[in-house]
This record gives structure tokens, C-alpha cells and sequence, in this order.
């Protein structure tokens, strides 16, 4: 076996990514120790039905990047960054359950606000996503968080805003995704179909 050959691996790290764009790596110092921090957030405090699972950021946003490499025909570089940091900000500002988010807009609107603050502390400006990855990330993002209460909360589903959530992954999948077998394994798989 050969030795690593440091000139090959920094090659191969700057590599065009599927977009042919390098990936700019966030690089910036001291703050490895909060992007590490970060992840460790437990999700679903807020849910007593979910909160004992021991879901953290890290292991959410890891799922929902999988979610996006198995669905999205082309996902960019931006849009998998994106997924792997969206809710790094919530280890400084928190975060609310989603239906206090449905019942009082602005307030999630100002949390939205100081939590893309608190993550720009971590990784800097992210480029801005175009808008159908945008709600191709808000799709992954919910796709995971009903995956992850069927797994450990089923009987919960008929209630607590998961029907609505189910309804808008039904209707986003036929906007997003134009395999006809795809979209109805989604439909089994969240239980919009038997």
C-alpha cells in the first residue's frame, strides 16, 4: 500500500462538485468548536411524545441531506450545505414546535431572523437558495421529521398537526418529484396510500 500523498488528497478536496462549483470550505477561526456544539442539540424538547428519542441536530440534518441525495434529481452544492446546516442556529436562539410556528407567524418569523444570524456566526454567509430548493429543503425537512415520529411515535400521527404535515408532503412530492414510482412509494411510506 502506498502512502497518502497529501498533493492528491487536496486535489481531489477541491474537486468540482456536481455543479462544477468548489465547495469553499467555511474555514473560519475558532469556530469548529461551535459547528461541533451545534450539532449536538437535541431536538423535539418541546414535544413530550418525541423528546426522550435523543434526536440531535446532527443527526437530523445528516438525514435530511440522505433524503435529498436519494430524491432530488441534481442537488447543488449550496442545497446539500444548506441541509447539513439549516438548523445549526437553533444551538444559540432554540426553537419552537411547529405548531406554535402555524399559530403565531411572526414570532417564527423573527426566530427565522436570529437563527440565520446565529448560523452565519458558525459558517459564515451561505449562498442563497433558488426557490425550488428551497421548498425541496423544507420537503426533506419534514419528510424526516414524520419519518422520524412514525419510528418512535406512531400512534401520535392522527393528531398534533401530523395529518397536515402528511397532506403537504402528498401535495409537494407531486410538485417536486416526476416519477410517478417514486411519488408512490413516498405515498406508502407516509402513509398517504396504502
Amino acid at each position: 500500500m502506498q502512502p497518502l500523498n497529501l498533493a492528491y488528497i487536496i486535489s481531489i478536496w477541491r474537486m468540482p462538485t456536481m455543479t462544477n462549483q468548489p465547495i469553499t470550505p467555511a474555514r473560519k477561526p475558532g469556530k469548529l468548536l461551535k459547528a461541533f456544539r451545534a450539532g449536538m442539540v437535541r431536538r423535539w424538547h418541546s414535544n413530550p411524545d418525541l423528546a426522550t428519542t435523543v434526536d440531535t441536530l446532527d443527526a437530523h440534518q445528516g438525514r435530511v441531506a440522505r433524503i435529498l441525495l436519494m430524491l432530488h434529481p441534481n442537488p447543488t452544492a449550496a442545497l446539500l450545505r444548506a441541509a447539513l446546516t439549516h438548523d445549526d442556529g437553533e444551538a444559540v436562539v432554540g426553537d419552537i414546535s411547529g405548531l406554535t410556528k402555524a399559530k403565531h407567524p411572526e414570532t417564527y418569523a423573527l426566530m427565522q431572523v436570529l437563527e440565520t444570524k446565529a448560523r452565519a456566526d458558525i459558517w459564515g454567509q451561505q449562498p442563497e437558495l433558488m426557490n425550488a430548493n428551497v421548498l425541496w429543503l423544507r420537503f426533506a425537512d419534514r419528510l424526516d421529521a414524520l419519518m422520524w415520529a412514525q419510528h418512535h411515535a406512531p400512534h401520535k400521527l392522527s393528531g398534533d398537526g401530523w395529518p397536515e404535515a402528511i397532506k403537504w408532503l402528498i401535495n409537494t412530492a407531486h410538485i417536486l418529484i416526476p416519477c410517478n414510482d417514486t411519488r408512490r412509494d413516498i405515498k406508502k411510506l407516509i402513509g398517504g396510500e396504502k
